[in-house]
């Protein structure tokens, strides 16, 4: 079978002129994609094998003309399909189910990363004149690797959880916050609602240059820090935070992740220290108008360094002298599994927060401790038979000296 000339230098050129990043070649009678090969130049050489070899090759330059890269924009996604308008103003439907997808330099991608004006380029099997089944698509828009976008927020939209970054070097961008974007604020976690018109932030994400638009995996919000100082009483006594009213009546969450603790004579103390009613002297770095503190000092103006009284067994029935201001603690062994001690006046001798069977001195007087102990062994097997014993000591408080 004789191949017109004519046929044959037609195709070769138009081909030959096609813009093409995916290639293609004929192995064994089937097509395969080869990166690395020109599709255009695997054409031109089967058919010049077919020109040589006769009519037997005729049905694989069939198969391989029908195989072709169209570029374009996005103008349509309905189900697994999309339209692509190329830069002749004519449009083609391009099948996607079964494609490879990749990002403009070779990452994968999925079909919901692909959005409208989109520059796509598609190899695969031409079906009609406005149809094709796409084999492997590449989205030019969407770049492979992460970028990374500085500058200024403009905008905020809340319900699409979007915000329009003022950036320097690449004009404005949409950044898209998805439920796993790790957010950042002064280098403490933080949620979408930090982020506000005039904050300066950096974004990390995937970036769409043609619409652009990125999808942010980082996001680090910063924002200027001024000294910050204020005086209050503790409402709210937490785990890992109190609540201050200072004497204008503003209240502040203190967060005391961070803080060092100081007696009113500076020195060191503990954070179990701190009880309802004491009054606190707070240093901090925040924004401006914060009324949410993460402080780095703080001096309770109403407790001085405690001498800590320690009451033993042997001082069952006893009375025994401390001052006010001191700390009285039981020591009373493990022999005993002891209660709750309880004191007779807690005006005068209260239970510190936080600690077992510890008290504070408040007011001179004389208070009674008390507290029932029963025997480790008789849990044991056999039991023992010692009875338990309710332990009883006088303090006696006097003025400090």
């Amino acid at each position: 079978m004789r191949i017109s000339p004519l046929l044959t230098s037609v195709t070769l050129a138009s081909l030959a002129l096609m813009p093409m990043s995916t290639f293609a070649k004929n192995v064994e009678g089937s097509v395969h994609i080869d990166a690395g090969l020109h599709l255009g130049q695997t054409v031109s050489h089967e058919m010049k094998e077919a020109k040589n070899e006769g009519k037997e090759k005729a049905h694989d330059i069939k198969d391989i003309i029908k195989k072709m890269t169209i570029k374009g924009a996005v103008t349509a996604v309905s189900g697994s399909d999309i339209v692509l308008k190329k830069g002749d103003g004519t449009s083609v439907t391009v099948h996607t189910s079964g494609a490879t997808l990749v990002r403009r330099y070779g990452a994968s991608m999925t079909f919901a990363d692909i959005q409208l004006n989109d520059e796509l380029e598609v190899f695969g099997t031409v079906t009609s004149p406005t149809e094709m089944t796409g084999l492997y698509i590449r989205n030019n828009s969407l770049q492979a690797r992460n970028g990374t976008f500085a500058g200024t927020v403009s905008s905020v939209n809340l319900d699409a959880r979007t915000f329009v970054l003022k950036t320097n070097n690449r004009n404005e961008q949409t950044i898209t916050v998805a439920s796993t974007t790790k957010m950042t604020k002064n280098g403490d976690a933080a949620t979408f609602a930090d982020i506000s018109s005039g904050k300066t932030v950096r974004v990390t994400g995937v970036w769409n240059r043609t619409n652009e638009n990125v999808t942010a995996t980082a996001i680090a919000i910063s924002t200027p820090l001024v000294q910050t100082h204020i005086e209050g009483k503790v409402t709210i006594d937490g785990d890992a935070q109190v609540t201050l009213v200072t004497d204008d009546q503003k209240t502040y969450v203190i967060d005391l992740s961070k803080a060092s603790f100081y007696f009113t004579n500076y020195l060191r103390m503990n954070k179990k220290e701190i009880q309802v009613g004491d009054r606190l002297d707070v240093w901090a770095r925040a924004e401006a108008g914060a009324t949410t503190l993460k402080p780095y000092f703080v001096r309770n103006l109403s407790q001085t360094n405690k001498t800590t009284q320690v009451i033993n067994f042997k001082d069952q029935n006893a009375t025994v002298q401390a001052e006010v201001g001191d700390r009285v603690k039981l020591n009373l062994g493990n022999d005993y599994i002891w209660s709750t001690a309880t004191s007779s006046n807690a005006l005068l001798l209260a239970p510190v927060a936080g600690k077992v069977n510890a008290f504070d001195a408040k007011a001179t007087g004389q208070v009674t401790v008390e507290v029932v102990g029963q025997p480790r062994c008789a849990q044991s097997t056999p039991a023992c038979a010692m009875p338990s014993i309710n332990f009883r000591v006088t303090v006696n408080i006097v003025a400090k000296q």
